[in-house]
């Protein structure tokens, strides 16, 4: 095991083992700044359209000015519920009325900011016209679980991660599918476009993240390292990182 400062003293990297090795910010101090929801009890009703998020919220995303956060939830084979708040205030800003019929797990705002994605555990994956929340297009093809969402930068394609081991690419102003990516052993939990490229990324349970050619499925790279059921993908700047049902967190240079 192994404790090292990077040279400017803001990084702190800790290694252990055959771990995956952990890279931590020790340069600034995080504090609690909001907190949304927080009822202990269940909700009495699937239709609060002005509480806080209902049962669990299982998918964020920020508006790419900042101004908005969207929440996914839902109750179970009963209603799926999205929400936005400002991240300042905590407030409720406006609710898309039923815009799923069960659970939420993942959420996408599109790169201006003008339409929503959303997947959920009723096997489709949805687009949605903001301010309004109009729903735009439903993507049904999926024989599972759409587990993760993600956007083609451009907003001419969305990518869907399906629990039944499967990516789907779409073409956003028509809906229509283009094709399906499979190969995967587990679940596809999540998706991401690694920047302004053709190139997806994707996190399988398999203990496995995968970057990918959209046009043909191909394989370009497979990172490695994590040894349990990848349930989180996160990219940024050239940089990729991943954390497992496990509590483990693993990060790469793409």
């Amino acid at each position: 095991a192994g404790l090292l400062l990077d040279g400017g003293g803001d990084r702190l990297i800790v290694a252990q083992g055959n771990q995956p090795v952990g890279i931590w910010n020790t340069g600034e101090a995080w504090s609690l700044s909001q907190t949304i929801g927080g009822e202990l009890t269940p909700p009495t009703t699937s239709e609060d359209l002005t509480g806080p998020p209902v049962a669990a919220v299982l998918a964020l995303a920020f508006s790419p000015a900042g101004t908005e956060l969207a929440s996914g939830s839902g109750l179970t084979s009963r209603t799926g519920e999205i929400k936005f708040w400002n991240p300042e205030s905590g407030s409720l800003l406006r609710t898309l009325e039923h815009p799923h019929s069960d659970t939420v797990t993942s959420l996408a705002f599109s790169r201006d900011g003008d339409q929503l994605a959303s997947g959920s555990t009723d096997r489709t994956a949805k687009l949605f016209s903001l301010p309004d929340g109009s729903r735009l297009r439903t993507f049904e093809g999926h024989n599972g679980h759409v587990l993760g969402v993600a956007w083609q930068a451009d907003g001419s394609r969305l990518a869907t991660a399906g629990g039944d081991s499967v990516i789907k690419i779409w073409e956003t102003a028509t809906g229509e599918q283009q094709r399906t990516i499979a190969g995967f052993e587990k679940e596809v939990t999540a998706v991401s476009f690694a920047g302004a490229t053709t190139e997806l990324l994707a996190a399988s349970g398999g203990s496995l993240v995968s970057l990918l050619q959209v046009n043909d499925g191909k394989t370009v790279r497979r990172f490695t390292g994590l040894g349990g059921f990848i349930q989180a993908l996160g990219t940024g700047r050239g940089h990729l990182a991943a954390g497992t049902a496990a509590g483990q967190l693993a990060g790469w240079q793409i």
